[in-house]
């Protein structure tokens, strides 16, 4: 204000003047000496100052009040700046620690109170070497020491790693970055601080996830190997260095090619590219066998797998190998024992049917010998002494043909043949011939085949005869009391071809789960009491389910201990155009099925005409005579059927005519087919 009126009072008195203050001195001095002149101008300059200075005043005044609201203003502005500042430190997730030049903390925001374990308000004024674990105070306090004296320091400026220590006394890891402030003349230190507790363990997870890849393929067996996109190698482990004979660094930045010979070589570079840019996979994400060539020039079998990866941006392919050297002469040499122990097997199973058909020859000269004796004069003793000597051969020849059997499966030299065949033909010897056992054991046996059952069928009569026999003498062999059965049905029949199911039942002694599961297994019975009690080899159903399978069915069992067993045979066969009608079987089906029937009444009908043992012995002489053309076949083919207790046999009448053409040979293939379908021996 004083300066304002000393330029207003020069700006009126002045009058041009450089001094107007000068100026207006001297009028005073000469109004003062009685100057009516310098009078008037000192009124008249008085009054324009008045004025100027009532006008500047209001001025002034209205500049002013401009100039305290601009501070009320700029006051609010920095009061809601404070407030601001302080919401910001309030809400920080990391923590904000000022700490004047002698340490003591001046300012925390309650990140760093929650950071460090302490109550709000408490780390105020508080030393921050509080925060400082004990081994590292000192260095603290000679790095504040040397920035305060000027000195550079590391850590201003910058974010490192450092260790605080919590109120409950556990170290954990921070990243600090400190820098320097002034404010007015003191100076403060101001540390942002964050725990890095959660990336320390990641890292370390990393870490140790990278260590344990590292030792993976470091220790690997297999041999490892990784290319870039251009075939240049980017590792290669101490097993690929074993496996080629290369150090790493010497293939390291080199084509794969060199580990690979002609012509593989040259074509890697083509495949890899055409994978790279259009996908073509050749070998990325398959197995396979390839040659592999080592660095003396030596190939090597190994087992190459192929799986790309992704490095970052940049794609990479992993090849892992393993030498096949070993496996190779592994399984050379198991080639080798299989080989010979094939050879052995089928030696072996040579030997069986060879000695077995030796054993056969005699066993069959001594059946007709003792059967020729049966015939003669005898006393009943001797008698007795015969019958059970024929009864121990035909055991013992039934044995010899079991076991030629299951040889002849177990060396592959059993053919399946599809030839024409009578259902009938096969049935009603088989029928008859176990009726008569059954009838001695007080057994009824049923049978039942369904009326679609087409008899005409193109298969293996002489196989389907072999297992039909075998299940149904276990059935009557376990059967003490109650009955046995066979059933024949059809499951499908789509145009000529025709699924049968064939099931043997019996309501004898039965099986456990545990036998069951090793029901198919060779000279496998009950126990010890079963073979004594039973008799028998435990080879029946060994030979039946391998030849089931070789006619394309299944066989399945079920039983259970003390209600009985049910055998399921289920085979494909191909209907002959042309069929007849089984009138024998149906007759002999409905006879045994006949619930009014006692079992010795259906033994008598069935099956009290015909002896076996005679039967076998004339069958044996009929084959001789039909093998070197015999007319006398003809005569023996007659009492053959007449010795059948007149049941017309469809082969017996077959053979009839081809005797009667002089067909010999046809007539003992027939012969064949109906002595193998009743399980009997022409030897």
């Amino acid at each position: 204000m004083h300066q304002l009126l000393r330029q207003q009072m020069e700006e009126i008195f002045g009058q041009g003047n450089a001094d107007g203050v000068a100026w207006m001195q001297s009028c005073m001095t000469a109004w003062r000496t009685g100057s009516e002149t310098a009078g008037a101008e000192l009124l008249t300059g008085f009054a324009r100052l008045l004025q100027q200075v009532s006008a500047s005043y209001g001025t002034f005044s209205g500049a002013l009040a401009q100039d305290m609201a601009r501070l009320q203003h700029c006051h609010g502005e920095q009061e809601w700046l404070m407030q601001l500042q302080h919401a910001v430190l309030e809400s920080a997730t990391d923590g904000v620690i000022t700490i004047d030049e002698g340490g003591y903390i001046y300012l925390v925001n309650p990140a760093a109170e929650r950071m460090f374990g302490y109550a709000p308000g408490t780390l105020l004024r508080r030393a921050v070497t509080d925060l400082i674990p004990e081994a590292y105070r000192v260095a603290h306090e000679r790095g504040v020491e040397r920035v305060l004296q000027g000195n550079p320091s590391r850590v201003l400026g910058q974010a490192v790693e450092l260790v605080g220590l919590h109120a409950d006394g556990h170290l954990f890891p921070i990243e600090l970055r400190l820098n320097r402030m002034q404010v007015g003349t003191k100076g403060y230190f101001v540390g942002m601080i964050s725990t890095i507790a959660e990336r320390k363990a990641a890292e370390e997870r990393l870490r140790r996830s990278e260590a344990t890849i590292r030792a993976i393929v470091e220790k690997a067996v297999n041999a490892i190997v990784t290319i870039d996109i251009h075939g240049v190698v980017q590792l290669f482990n101490p097993a690929a260095e074993r496996l080629f004979g290369y150090a790493a660094a010497e293939v390291i930045g080199h084509n794969v090619s060199l580990l690979m010979p002609s012509p593989y070589r040259e074509e890697h570079d083509r495949y890899l590219q055409n994978y790279v840019t259009m996908g073509m996979a050749h070998i990325v994400g398959k197995g396979r066998e390839v040659s592999a060539r080592r660095r003396d020039g030596s190939l090597v079998a190994v087992e190459l797998a192929v799986s790309e990866i992704g490095v970052g941006q940049e794609r990479q392919f992993v090849g892992m190998m393993s030498d096949l050297t070993a496996r190779k002469a592994l399984e050379q040499s198991l080639l080798l024992a299989r080989e010979s122990a094939e050879q052995a097997s089928r030696m072996k199973s040579e030997f069986l049917a060879n000695m077995s058909h030796e054993l056969r020859t005699p066993m069959n000269a001594i059946m007709g010998m003792t059967h020729l004796l049966l015939l003669s004069e005898l006393a009943a003793e001797q008698r007795d002494y015969l019958r059970k000597m024929e009864i121990a051969a035909q055991s013992l020849l039934n044995l010899i043909n079991n076991i030629i059997e299951y040889s002849r499966l177990e060396a592959g030299g059993m053919d399946i043949q599809t030839l024409p065949f009578q259902l009938d033909d096969l049935l009603l010897p088989l029928i008859t011939r176990h009726q008569g056992r059954a009838a001695e054991k007080g057994l009824s046996v049923r049978v039942k085949v369904a009326a679609e059952v087409p008899r005409g069928l193109l298969g293996d009569m002489l196989r389907l005869g072999q297992v039909l026999h075998h299940l149904l003498d276990n059935a009557i062999k376990f059967t003490e009391r109650g009955q046995a059965g066979l059933e024949v049905e059809v499951l499908q029949r789509q145009g000529n071809r025709v699924q049968l199911q064939f099931v043997v039942w019996d309501s004898g002694i039965g099986m456990d789960a545990p036998l069951l599961g090793r029901l198919f297994q060779p000279f496998t019975q009950g126990d010890g009491s079963s073979t004594r009690r039973y008799g028998g080899t435990g080879m029946g159903l060994a030979i039946c389910k391998p030849l089931v399978e070789r006619m394309g069915g299944t066989l399945t069992v079920n039983s259970e201990e003390g209600v009985g067993t049910r055998v399921v045979v289920s085979l494909a066969f191909t209907v002959q155009t042309e069929s007849s009608p089984a009138v024998s079987v149906a007759e002999t089906v409905l006879l045994l099925d006949s619930e009014q029937a006692e079992a010795p009444a259906v033994a008598e009908c069935a099956a009290g005409a015909v002896d076996w043992h005679a039967l076998q012995s004339l069958l044996h002489e009929l084959s001789q005579l039909l093998a070197v053309g015999n007319t006398k076949a003809a005569s023996r083919l007659a009492l053959l059927r007449q010795r059948c207790g007149g049941v017309e046999v469809a082969a017996l009448q077959r053979m009839a005519a081809w005797v009667d053409e002089y067909e010999y040979e046809e007539a003992l293939n027939e012969l064949r087919q109906l002595t193998a379908s009743l399980n009997l021996a022409l030897e």
